[in-house]
């Protein structure tokens, strides 16, 4: 939005602390290859105090990013992640 023409290869958000209610759509034009938003229902964090701060919004770390387009990717580590901290040892980005 700001004029910026250079592009990030890729974008890895990892139980994001980030309202789905905001526009994020553009974010997958700042990229080339994608956005990958890991996301858990168990991440207590999230699912309680990020919505008390929020007033009540969910974020994409609980509930996934629902973009549109090839280039966002939704992954849902619920299986793997149990809290907020349990991301560290379920996922590996190579």
């Amino acid at each position: 939005e700001q004029g910026i023409h250079d592009k990030l290869i890729a974008v890895h958000l990892i139980g994001a602390a980030i309202s789905r209610s905001a526009k994020w759509q553009p974010i997958t034009e700042a990229v080339t290859e994608g956005v990958w938003n890991y996301w858990s229902k168990h991440d207590s964090v999230l699912s309680t105090l990020y919505r008390i701060a929020e007033g009540g919004a969910t974020p994409f770390g609980l509930a996934g990013m629902n973009l549109e387009g090839p280039k966002a990717h939704d992954v849902d580590v619920s299986n793997e992640v149990f809290n907020h901290r349990g991301y560290l040892g379920a996922i590996s980005l190579e």
